[in-house]
């Protein structure tokens, strides 16, 4: 498998292959958009180039349509311009429509990077619990039960559940637990930009984009609202994989001056 790893964990490691793949999709998906987009113009322009018949349909209007079936096997259809004016208006409703796909691949990809960043850290308090065990003491309280089902293997047991726990955290959570275990803090700016994306992608997730007037304010500026429903653009989803990863550099950046048996690792 090839890695575009630029940290120094194995957790970068896969957050950065992901980031590239979200990258390629995002590339080859809109690519595949504008060649329909373009074929329908196209076909549109060359058989339907016409203008629509002004005024109401009259009442007597009887649909002049015939599709003739040819000796060699080919067919004609004849129709009349009120008929093509209509199929016409038809194919560019439907390019509308898919045009606006490029929205849903983009608020997928939005879902997908940000998961990427949860899986990092994640990845990445595993990584640091098997060499620094000691990360994990905390008042919290393990039953007889589970230590006697997992006498042994223990501390794998321990593990999973931190990790587990992590899994669940909201951005504040993570944000506090960054804090407390690695002694890192973000700064305004990132914490403004993380807590933002992930409101995003909380109404992406669990409301199919679908914003109230009220919650407007909690989102970018640069976020597109249409009928009430967040249009993730390309650009958006560009700087959500810059602002994102440069976060997670930065996290690296301080694993490597924090815990000597990365001091050696380049970045």
């Amino acid at each position: 498998m090839r890695m575009f790893n630029k940290g120094i964990t194995r957790a970068y490691g896969s957050f950065d292959y992901h980031l590239e793949q979200v990258k390629g999709i995002l590339k080859l998906g809109n690519i595949g958009i504008k060649v329909d987009d373009d074929k329908r113009r196209q076909f549109i322009k060359k058989h339907f180039d016409i203008k629509g018949t002004p005024g109401p349909k009259p009442k007597s209007y009887i649909d002049d349509w015939e599709r003739t079936e040819n000796a060699d096997g080919s067919v004609t259809i004849t129709m009349d311009n009120r008929i093509a004016y209509e199929m016409k208006t038809m194919l560019e409703d439907a390019g509308k429509f898919n045009s606006d796909l490029k929205y849903i691949l983009n608020s997928v990809l939005a879902v997908s990077i940000w998961g990427s960043f949860e899986t990092y850290n994640q990845l990445l308090f595993e990584e640091l619990f098997r060499s620094n065990p000691n990360m994990m003491k905390c008042k919290e309280t393990i039953s007889l039960e589970n230590i006697i089902d997992n006498k042994d293997s223990i501390l794998e047991f321990v593990i999973e559940k931190q990790i587990e726990k992590i899994g669940h955290f909201n951005i504040a959570e993570l944000i506090k637990y960054l804090s407390d275990k690695l002694d890192y803090s973000l700064n305004n700016a990132n914490t403004e930009k993380l807590s933002k994306y992930y409101f995003v992608r909380n109404i992406l997730t669990h409301k199919s984009g679908i914003i109230r007037p009220l919650q407007k304010d909690k989102i970018s500026s640069n976020v597109r609202i249409k009928d009430g429903r967040i249009l993730i653009s390309k650009t958006y989803l560009m700087n959500m994989v810059k602002d994102i990863d440069r976060i997670v550099l930065d996290i690296e950046k301080h694993i490597k001056n924090k815990f000597p048996r990365y001091s050696h690792h380049s970045l």
